[in-house]
C-alpha cells in the first residue's frame, strides 16, 4: 500500500506540476476509468490482506516481516517511478521555453534520459512498477487481474495511438 501510496502522490503531483496537456479534453470515461482503476488496485490488495481477509486476531507488521526480495522488487519499483518521472519532466519540457512557459501543444521528439533507448519509456516504466508489485504481493490472486489490466493497457496504448492518428484521423 505505501508503494501505491507513492505512485498516486507522484502521479498527482505530475499531472498538476510536470505534465503540459494540450488544449484537448479527454472523455469523461477514461476519466471514470482512471478512479476506478486506483480503487481497483487498493481493493485488490486489501481484500487479501492479512488482517482484512478473514485472518483472526489482529495483524502487525514489523521490519522482521520484510524480506531481500521485497525490499529488492520495492527498490526496482521506486527506480521505475522515478524513472516515469523523468520522462514525464522530459515530454513536459518539450512545451516549455527556457524560463518555464508553456509555448507549444505540439509533438515534438523526446531527447535525453530513457527516450535515447525506448520510444516510450514512461509506459515500461509503469509496466515495471506492477510488475514490481506483482512480486511484492505474490499469492494475491486478484492483483493479478489489476497487473494484467496495466499490461494491456501500456501494451495496446501506443498501437491504439498509431492506428487512429495514421488511419482513422
Amino acid at each position: 500500500m505505501l508503494l501505491l501510496t507513492i505512485q498516486s502522490w507522484k502521479r498527482l503531483y505530475e499531472t498538476h506540476w510536470v505534465n503540459i496537456f494540450s488544449e484537448t479534453k479527454i472523455d469523461i470515461s477514461h476519466y471514470f476509468v482512471g478512479y476506478l482503476h486506483y480503487f481497483g488496485a487498493v481493493l485488490a490488495i486489501l481484500i487479501e490482506a492479512p488482517g482484512f481477509a478473514g485472518t483472526t486476531g489482529p495483524f502487525r507488521l514489523s521490519v522482521s516481516d520484510l524480506t531481500v526480495q521485497s525490499i529488492a522488487t520495492a527498490m526496482i519499483f521506486l527506480w521505475a517511478s522515478h524513472q516515469q518521472l523523468v520522462c514525464a519532466t522530459i515530454l513536459g519540457d518539450l512545451r516549455r521555453n527556457v524560463k518555464g512557459k508553456v509555448v507549444s501543444y505540439k509533438h515534438k521528439i523526446p531527447e535525453g534520459g530513457m527516450f535515447e533507448w525506448l520510444s516510450a519509456p514512461h509506459l515500461i516504466c509503469e509496466i515495471v512498477m506492477y510488475a514490481a508489485l506483482t512480486m511484492i504481493l505474490l499469492g494475491n490472486s486478484t492483483w493479478l487481474f489489476v497487473f494484467g489490466w496495466v499490461l494491456i493497457n501500456q501494451v495496446s496504448t501506443p498501437i491504439l495511438e498509431e492506428f487512429f492518428e495514421y488511419y482513422v484521423l
